[in-house]
Order: C-alpha cells, then sequence, then structure tokens
C-alpha cells in the first residue's frame, strides 16, 4: 500500500467515512443547541420576557388588568415559541437530509473522481 492512490482509498473508505459520520452528528446536534429546543419546550408556557402585570390587592380592575396582561404575554410566548420550534424542525430536517445525502454520496465520490478526470481527457483529445 505505497502508491497515493490506495492510501486515499483506504483513507477514503475507513477513516475519511467516520469522520463525515462524525462530523454529521455534530451538525444535528448543533442545530438542537443552536435553537435551545429543551429550553424553549422547558419554557413553552412562561411569558414572554417574563413580563407579568400583578395587580394591586383589592381593586378588582388593577386584578383584572394583570391578569389580562400576564396572558397576553402567555399567549404571545407560546407563539414566539412555536415558531422558533417551527424553525428548529425546519433546519433539522435540511441538516437530516445533508447529512444523509452527503453519507449515501460518499463512497460514491472516488468513482466520481475518476470519471471526471477520464470525461476531461477525452474533451482534451
Amino acid at each position: 500500500m505505497n502508491s497515493i492512490t490506495a492510501q486515499y482509498i483506504a483513507w477514503h473508505y475507513k477513516d475519511g467515512y467516520k469522520d463525515l459520520k462524525n462530523f454529521c452528528k455534530t451538525i444535528l446536534s448543533f442545530v438542537v443547541y443552536f435553537f435551545s429546543v429543551k429550553t424553549l419546550l422547558q419554557t413553552f408556557f412562561q411569558p414572554w420576557r417574563r413580563i407579568m402585570e400583578r395587580g394591586q390587592k383589592g381593586k378588582m380592575f388593577s386584578i383584572l388588568q394583570g391578569f389580562v396582561v400576564t396572558t397576553l404575554m402567555r399567549i404571545i410566548g407560546v407563539i414566539i415559541r412555536i415558531i422558533m420550534l417551527v424553525v428548529a424542525l425546519v433546519a433539522l430536517i435540511i441538516s437530516c437530509v445533508i447529512a444523509l445525502v452527503s453519507l449515501i454520496v460518499w463512497p460514491l465520490l472516488p468513482i466520481l473522481l475518476v470519471l471526471i478526470f477520464i470525461d476531461g481527457v477525452l474533451h482534451f483529445v
């Protein structure tokens, strides 16, 4: 195994494929952590930016006003978190598709390299 071609083939189908699988796992976990999916799910029904209104004791209008503001902030929080979770899901699906395609195409790349070389030689002649 002294030729550079044999070394490349050995790397490509052994270490290179392992590295590609690890890279795909890293990208997928990055997407999950980038969008803080766990935190979004844990704080799903909390008010947006923790904006809450406490009514003054004994004043019905103030208590009702505090309830309305807190409820609206919770609804806004849920809507924004749903949007963020949908964006995270779309990014995760796109990342999964790209990872799957790259894992499928990776074994074919040396063959593609040879075909491109042959095509270039044929067009040159």
